[in-house]
């Protein structure tokens, strides 16, 4: 008997389905008088929709059109964002998922942990920032951008947040409050790339679509000068 190709894919498919089913020690029948119900799972311990036989690979790290991501300090959480609108936590190590934050109307564009790893930072292409709190599993506070959110960064000391946009401005934001303490908007047209705190807490960075990098002195949010030298957009 000759099969044609589609019949052979198709067969193959089937194949390698159950195959997949008995590695994973699920290929009991239901359908057997007296038969016990199993719950199907994937070779990772993951649980498979109703009705589905084997998963093709995993859905561990999978978040739909991811845009940013993040990890904690200590490396043992990676935080993504996407645009699902939602804001995923993962065991690097394993690549489970450990929890999602919601709440965001829009997709999400940018993401930072703070140096102790307690707060996460969200931004959105809908001009929020949202504030997580990542013990606590909830939202701590959220302020408002004014336009869609590139980037966003804690201060050494988790006292600021900064965050840049699609409206040319740095914004500087104190964490306990939510009220923004400093603006920065400058030539018309230059979207903000990367916003950054130095080390010491001393400089906040900020590199613009115009191939420049500009600096501000914190203590007194003076600026404290302007690197040029990139032929293309800092990122």
């Amino acid at each position: 008997m000759i099969l044609k190709r589609e019949s052979l894919v198709a067969l193959c498919f089937f194949c390698l389905c159950a195959s997949h089913a008995r590695k994973s020690g699920f290929a009991q029948s239901v359908d057997r008088p007296g038969a016990a119900i199993v719950k199907r799972t994937d070779n990772y311990g993951d649980p498979l929709p109703e009705g589905a036989v084997a998963r093709l690979g995993t859905v561990r790290l999978r978040q739909p059109f991811a845009s940013c991501v993040a990890f904690s300090p200590d490396g043992k959480v990676l935080a993504s964002g996407g645009a699902d609108k939602r804001v995923i936590l993962w065991d690097p190590a394993t690549g489970k998922e450990l929890r999602s934050f919601i709440g965001h109307s829009h997709s999400i564009n940018a993401l930072a942990f703070s140096m102790d790893g307690k707060l996460l930072a969200s931004g959105s292409q809908g001009s929020e920032i949202r504030l997580w709190q990542v013990a606590m599993r909830q939202e701590l506070r959220r302020m408002n951008h004014l336009s869609p959110v590139t980037t966003v960064a804690f201060s050494p000391d988790h006292i600021l947040v900064a965050s840049g946009g699609q409206d040319n401005a740095v914004r500087v934001w104190e964490v306990d409050s939510g009220k923004q303490l400093r603006c920065f908007q400058q030539e018309h047209g230059n979207y903000i790339h990367v916003v950054a705190f130095s080390p010491d807490g001393k400089l906040l960075a900020a590199a613009r679509s115009n191939k420049k990098v500009d600096l501000w002195d914190v203590a007194t949010w003076k600026p404290a000068g302007s690197l040029e030298g990139h032929k293309e957009n800092v990122t």
